[in-house]
């Protein structure tokens, strides 16, 4: 998971960087992407598992 944040750093780094060069657009695109993919899942994992941990109610 940390990796998935740095690779939207220099993805998004990458991608402003591509605007001025005009080189290297879809990779950067395809990194942003890529790298959303794993941390959107896991950021709504872990929201259902503290709204899970929240709910149990105690014996």
């Amino acid at each position: 998971m940390p990796m998935a944040l740095v690779g939207v750093a220099f993805s998004h780094a990458g991608f402003s960087n591509s605007k001025t060069s005009g080189v290297g657009n879809g990779q950067a695109v395809a990194g942003l992407i890529l790298n959303y993919i794993q941390i959107v899942p896991f950021a709504i994992l872990m929201l259902l598992v503290l709204l899970g941990v929240m709910s149990i109610p105690e014996v």
